[in-house]
């Protein structure tokens, strides 16, 4: 006999949104922008895993005639951590989005500074042939 229930299901894939949520923030601090995208991937995947068991195990609740509060107060906790997810999620996805406008930033910033030192090194070497030539 099988010991599968909606309930576990919403429980793995709570535990999985939040697990790869946190592995994405993780490899945002250390700075792996290809490694966070891909967990965040996952992570939104098991998130809509996560919204359509905690949909079945709400139904499966509501039309039961022995429901109980508590199990309302579970549902309603689940929701708040999809909410909490989605909301990790966002913040991940901006993080990654902030820290490229960044690096093109600096990207520019370091081309304006080897333009400035080419010029500087074409000018030094002008000078030098001058001061060169006029010995």
């Amino acid at each position: 006999m099988s010991n599968w229930s909606a309930e576990g299901e919403l429980e793995h894939a709570q535990q999985k949104a939040g697990e790869f949520s946190q592995k994405a923030k993780k490899a945002i601090n250390e700075g792996d922008l290809a490694q966070a995208e891909q967990l965040l991937w996952w992570a939104d995947r098991w998130q809509v895993k996560l919204k359509t068991w905690q949909t079945i195990v709400s139904s499966k609740a509501l039309r039961s005639p022995k429901i109980k509060p508590i199990q309302l107060a579970d549902i309603e906790k689940v929701r708040k951590d999809i909410e909490n997810i989605r909301k990790d999620i966002e913040k991940v996805r901006k993080d990654i989005e902030n820290i490229r406008k960044n690096n093109a930033k600096f990207a520019d910033k370091m081309r304006d500074f080897n333009d400035k030192m080419r010029d500087f090194n074409e000018r030094m070497a002008q000078w030098t042939k001058i001061s060169h030539s006029s010995d």
